[in-house]
C-alpha cells in the first residue's frame, strides 16, 4: 500500500501527527510505503504558500482578536465554501499533479486545507480509486473538516464524531482513533496512577512547554515561579523558538532560578514528561495528546484563539487540565497545588489516562489499511461520474 500524507507546517503539531502516522505505516503494516510526507503550503504555485502562512502567525502574534473572528466565521458555511474554492484554485493543479506522480493508494491529511483541496477535487480521475483520509488533530472539530467528498475523518474522541454525524457525515467516515502521537509516549503509561507524589524524588518538577514554536509566554511564567525557587524544579522546552531560548536563559539569571534546565528542540520529551510531577503549557492537541498518554496533569494558559480555547475547554471538563486564564490565577493555582500535591494531582492523572488514546497513531494506520484492502483501493464513499452523471456514495 502506497500512502501519501499532507501536512502543514503551521506550528509543529500536524507535522508531529503526520510523523506519527507515517512511522505506525512503516512498522505496523508489512509492504506499506510511505511515498512522501509533504507540506502542502510547498506545493503552492508563487508565493501562496507563503503568504497563506505569514497571515496565519502575524494574526495570531499580531492581531489573536481578529484570528478568533475569522476562526469563528470559517464554521459558516458559505465561508467555508469560499475558502474551499480559493486553495483549490491556488493549490488544486500543482496538488493534482504531485499526487499523480506518486500514484498513491491512500492519501493521509494532517491538516483541513489539503483535506479541502482534495475533497473540492474528489470527480478528477487522478483521485479515482485513492483513499481520501483527514486526520483532526485537535480534540474538536472544525467545520472545515465537514468534507463528505472524504473517505475516512480520524478524530479525537466520541464527542468530535457526534458532531460530525449531526452535521450529515456518513457514521462509517467516522473514527475516533485519537490523536496520532509517537509510539515512545505509549511507554509512558507504565506511570503508577496510584502512587502518592510524595513518594516520587524531590523536588517537585514543573516542565513548562509552549509547543513546537515556544509561543507560550515562558518568560512571563518564569517571573512568577521565582517565588517558588526553592520549592520546585523547573524544565522550560522552548520548540524551535531559538530567540526564546536564549532570553530565558537570560531571565533565568535575572530572577536566580538555579534549579532550572532550558531546552531547544528535543525528541526526548517523553521522558521529560515522565519526570515532571505538573505541565504548563499551551493547549495544542499534539502537546495535551503527549501529556495524557504520560498521565501528567495540565495547567493550560497562554490559549491562542479558536481551536486551542476548545482545547482547553473540553481537557478541562473532562478533568484532565485546569484552564488557567491570567498570571495570577496562575500563581494562585500553582502555590494550591504545591500545597497539597496529593488532594490535586492523582484525580487529574486518572482523568488524563482514562482519556488517552496513546496508540492513535496506529489505529489510524490501521482503519486506512482496512479500507484500502476492503475496497481494493476504490474509495469508500464520495463523489462519482458514472454516465456523465455526477453521483455521491459507496461503490
Amino acid at each position: 500500500m502506497k500512502v501519501l500524507i499532507l501536512s502543514a507546517s503551521v506550528g509543529c503539531g500536524h507535522d508531529k501527527a503526520a510523523a506519527a502516522v507515517s512511522l505506525a505505516l512503516e512498522t505496523g503494516h508489512r509492504g506499506n510505503e510511505v511515498t512522501a510526507v509533504t507540506d502542502f503550503f510547498g506545493l503552492g504555485r508563487g508565493i501562496a504558500g507563503r503568504t497563506l502562512k505569514k497571515a496565519y502567525f502575524n494574526s495570531l502574534s499580531y492581531t489573536p482578536g481578529i484570528y478568533r473572528t475569522l476562526y469563528r466565521l470559517a464554521q459558516r458555511g458559505r465561508v467555508a465554501h469560499g475558502l474551499r474554492s480559493m486553495l483549490a484554485n491556488s493549490f488544486g493543479d500543482v496538488l493534482l499533479d504531485h499526487v499523480a506522480k506518486l500514484d498513491p493508494d491512500a492519501i493521509i491529511c494532517t491538516h483541513p486545507f489539503p483535506a479541502m483541496v482534495l475533497a473540492a477535487l474528489r470527480k478528477s480521475p487522478v483521485l479515482r480509486r485513492t483513499l481520501l483520509t483527514g486526520v483532526v488533530t485537535d480534540f474538536t472539530v472544525h467545520k472545515l473538516w465537514l468534507q463528505p467528498e472524504l473517505d475516512l475523518i480520524c478524530v479525537a474522541n466520541e464527542h468530535s464524531k457526534q458532531k460530525l454525524l449531526t452535521q450529515g457525515i456518513s457514521p462509517q467516515s467516522i473514527n475516533p482513533t485519537g490523536i496520532p502521537i509517537l509510539p515512545s509516549f505509549s511507554d509512558a503509561g507504565k506511570r503508577e496512577v496510584s502512587r502518592p507524589v510524595n513518594m516520587r524524588r524531590r523536588p517537585f518538577t514543573v516542565l513548562i512547554m509552549g509547543g513546537g514554536l515556544g509561543m507560550v509566554s515562558s518568560t512571563a511564567i518564569l517571573e512568577g515561579l521565582r517565588s517558588l525557587k526553592d520549592q520546585i524544579n523547573i524544565v522550560v522546552v522552548a520548540g524551535q523558538n531559538v530567540m526564546l531560548r536564549e532570553q530565558l536563559r537570560k531571565d533565568a539569571e535575572n530572577f536566580a532560578l538555579k534549579n532550572i534546565e532550558i531546552w531547544g528542540y528535543t525528541n526526548n520529551v517523553p521522558d521529560l514528561m515522565l519526570n515532571a510531577d505538573l505541565l504548563i503549557t499551551k493547549p495544542g492537541g499534539l502537546t495535551c495528546s503527549e501529556a495524557l498518554a504520560a498521565g501528567l496533569p495540565m495547567l493550560l494558559y497562554g490559549a491562542l484563539p479558536g481551536q486551542e480555547e476548545e482545547n482547553a475547554a473540553y481537557l478541562a471538563e473532562e478533568g484532565a487540565a485546569l484552564w488557567i486564564k491570567s498570571k495570577e490565577e496562575l500563581w494562585t493555582i500553582l502555590s494550591r497545588i504545591l500545597g497539597e500535591p496529593d488532594v490535586y494531582l492523582p484525580p487529574m492523572r486518572r482523568r488524563a489516562f482514562s482519556i488517552a488514546k496513546p496508540g492513535a497513531a496506529f489505529s489510524i494506520a490501521d482503519a486506512v489499511a482496512a479500507c484500502v484492502s476492503r475496497q481494493g483501493a476504490a474509495p469508500l464513499c464520495g463523489i462519482f461520474q458514472v454516465d456523465n452523471q455526477l453521483c455521491q456514495g459507496r461503490l
